[in-house]
């Protein structure tokens, strides 16, 4: 999915992955808000993953203000 919606490499989609499965949460892309919501709406849509029994339907997504550090 990873892939398919932002182009990320297959190891960058597997380093976000890994994260997300440690910290319970990865930043997967940085936009305006609104290209954002319709990314986090691709996400949302998505659906399950046909490679893994147990899931049950498309990941969670959200959109948050970028950290201005």
């Amino acid at each position: 999915m990873l892939m398919k919606i932002f182009g990320h490499s297959r190891e960058d989609s597997y380093v976000m992955a890994c994260e997300v499965d440690f910290k319970g949460r990865v930043v997967v892309y940085s936009d305006s808000r609104k290209v954002a919501e319709s990314k986090r709406d691709e996400i949302l849509n998505y659906g399950a993953d046909y490679r893994l029994s147990r899931s049950k339907g498309s990941m969670n997504a959200v959109v948050e203000p970028a950290d201005d550090k």
